[in-house]
């Protein structure tokens, strides 16, 4: 019973959105379900693994998973990309570069993870103050 209140409301803000703006029910609700869909991918899409050998991440969402070790120099670069701020670790030949979002640079678990494989000094211990 809960879930149809929520439901009910979801609708009736749909229907809120297509009066206001002037568009159709139609649009109103693609757009909805589509960022709907955005929001449920951006929180489960894995943007960074940390293991003893490095770190793994996209360049982007859709590219392809770029492999960085802790002995490769790196540096930060403070960037957007699809409107979520974050950081850009780029290797010195700027060859490769990772995109982590300030959101997951802050979660408790990243930053257990950078203290246990990170070595002393790399720049992810610098950026969180720990080297």
């Amino acid at each position: 019973m809960r879930y149809a209140w929520l439901l009910l409301a979801l609708f009736a803000g749909i229907l809120w959105v297509a009066a206001a703006s002037g568009t159709s029910l139609a649009e109103a609700v693609l757009g909805t379900f589509g960022v709907g869909f955005l929001y449920v991918y951006g929180r489960t899409f894995s943007w960074v693994t940390i293991e003893d050998k490095g770190l793994r991440g996209p360049f982007r969402p859709t590219g392809p998973r770029i492999a960085l070790s802790w002995s490769e120099p790196s540096v930060f670069r403070t960037s957007t990309y699809l409107g979520m701020e974050g950081v850009h670790l780029v290797s010195l030949d700027g060859t490769r570069t990772i995109f982590i979002p300030r959101e997951v640079l802050h979660t408790p678990g990243f930053k257990a993870a950078v203290a246990l494989f990170a070595p002393h000094g790399h720049s992810l211990r610098r950026l969180h103050g720990a080297a």
